[in-house]
């Protein structure tokens, strides 16, 4: 059943959607970014109702919960993981009159669509405050896994900060996991120590932001902030105001709302794979928070002028040439990539090191870094 060949007078009189979350809704991150959107479903849409099933993970988690949200009475299933791939693509197979969505990859089938945002374009925007912002000129990242979603906005990071200044380098960490907050943390703490003034908390706590609270460095004779940028939530950095730059986030709410009434009309498109990009309005999925008032005119007004330049051109800020931090050539001069070879990015660019491994000393790509 085509989710286009569906009138309305086929469709249920009402909906319930069924979310399956890759973690607990108290994480702050990445799942309370997709819990806010269902909240927001049920308010704006009078004919549906929602209900999730938190700390799915494995595919096994998704054949468990799958049966128990059709008991249930739900009737669309969203998969807010990758790692939902591979076991909904089966299951939508098993459920052909079942819609499933997928906040990953570029899968579909007839009752499969799959979508996600540029979250790379405001991470840049990030990078370039954090850049400005330096004066050690190091910034870390403290990283969920290294899947090519992460290597992919490391980079972004990296060259927004680049864009400040030429000099910057940016120490990379792996959480090894979604949500830890203890080893986040602790992380956070070893980029600080090896002299990163900026740290982007890339996980689901915002426990990198409330490490050292208050705690200054000397630049140039002057106390200043050790800087950090949160992730995920446009209010991540209420954890810690006064030193926070701004946030990065997700806002699925109008998103949710158009796929679901879509559905509800027969006329979403499962093989509508969009990877939604930033832009002038409050509709975008993918944004970036208040800029601290700290940051100076000068700097939000070249911030402003680069989020113009991404709004028209969604594939920057990865434009060749371009080489790996190995300096093997990654994007030949003109190239523009396309989605699929961004989400398949599992190398990275000039500048990202590894302290843990030597001082300056590029950072390797792990081979688990494998694209869906």
């Amino acid at each position: 059943m085509l989710f286009r060949s569906v009138t309305p007078a086929e469709m249920p009189a009402s909906l319930r959607v069924g979310y399956l979350f890759p973690g607990s809704v108290g994480d702050y991150g990445w799942v309370k970014s997709h819990d806010d959107g269902r909240r927001a479903v049920e308010e704006m849409l009078g004919n549906v109702t929602t209900t999730f099933v938190p700390n799915v993970f494995s595919g096994e988690d998704v054949q468990a919960a799958v049966p128990m949200l059709l008991e249930d009475g739900v009737n669309v299933i969203v998969g807010a993981s990758s790692g939902h791939v591979a076991a909904l693509q089966r299951l939508a197979k098993d459920y052909p009159d079942v819609r499933f969505l997928l906040s990953a990859g570029f899968v579909s089938d007839t009752n499969l669509g799959s979508y996600f945002g540029r979250m790379y374009q405001p991470i840049y925007l990030a990078g370039y405050i954090a850049g400005a912002q330096s004066c050690t000129e190091q910034l870390g990242v403290v990283a969920a896994l290294p899947l090519p979603q992460f290597i992919r906005h490391i980079n972004a990071f990296t060259l927004g900060a680049q864009a400040a200044n030429p000099n910057i380098k940016v120490d990379v960490r792996y959480v090894g996991a979604f949500f830890n907050p203890q080893v986040e943390g602790d992380l956070a703490e070893e980029l600080m120590d090896n002299g990163a003034d900026v740290i982007l908390a890339q996980s689901n706590s915002t426990e990198p932001l409330l490490r050292r609270v208050g705690e200054t460095i000397d630049c140039d004779g002057e106390d200043t902030p050790i800087w950090r940028v949160g992730y995920h939530s446009p209010d991540a950095c209420d954890a810690n105001p006064t030193q926070c730059l701004t946030s990065a986030h997700w806002r699925w709410e109008s998103l949710y709302e158009s796929q679901v009434q879509s559905v509800f009309d027969g006329a979403l498109d499962p093989t509508d794979n969009e990877w939604h990009s930033l832009e002038d309005s409050n509709q975008s999925v993918v944004d970036l928070a208040p800029v601290n008032a700290s940051v100076s005119a000068q700097i939000r007004g070249d911030q402003a002028a680069l989020r113009q330049d991404l709004v028209a051109n969604p594939q920057l800020p990865f434009v060749g040439p371009l080489d790996d931090n190995t300096g093997a050539r990654q994007i030949n001069a003109g190239q523009v990539l396309s989605d699929e070879e961004l989400d398949r990015m599992c190398y990275f660019v000039e500048g990202v090191i590894d302290t843990s491994i030597g001082e300056d000393a590029a950072a390797v790509v792990p081979s688990s870094c494998n694209p869906i």
